[in-house]
């Protein structure tokens, strides 16, 4: 059986420093425990909320995981972007 875990965001209170550790926390934790998939979403405007750009965000973790962990974007809110940005940063990439 495959277990994922969505990532989400924290108070605008801490700090973005803290978040990130936060996150690489979670990030561990989660291989550790064996789920296989991790996601973020993209928000904008969130009230009191900060939440990381799912993009640099994920291809940051992916120095974090084993190739057996599957990183993924639940949320990715294309019409506010330039329209070559979606596709040009997330082509898939596999080694």
């Amino acid at each position: 059986m495959r277990f994922g875990l969505i990532l989400g965001d924290v108070p605008a209170s801490v700090s973005p420093r803290e978040h990130f550790r936060q996150l690489l926390r979670q990030v561990h934790a989660a291989a550790d425990a064996g789920f296989t998939l991790l996601s973020i979403g993209q928000h904008f405007l969130y009230g009191d909320v900060r939440c990381l750009q799912p993009i640099p965000t994920l291809a940051r973790l992916a120095a974090e995981v084993d190739a057996d962990v599957k990183l993924a974007i639940t949320v990715l809110i294309a019409p506010l972007a330039h329209p070559v940005w979606p596709r040009s940063t997330s082509s898939p990439r596999d080694a």
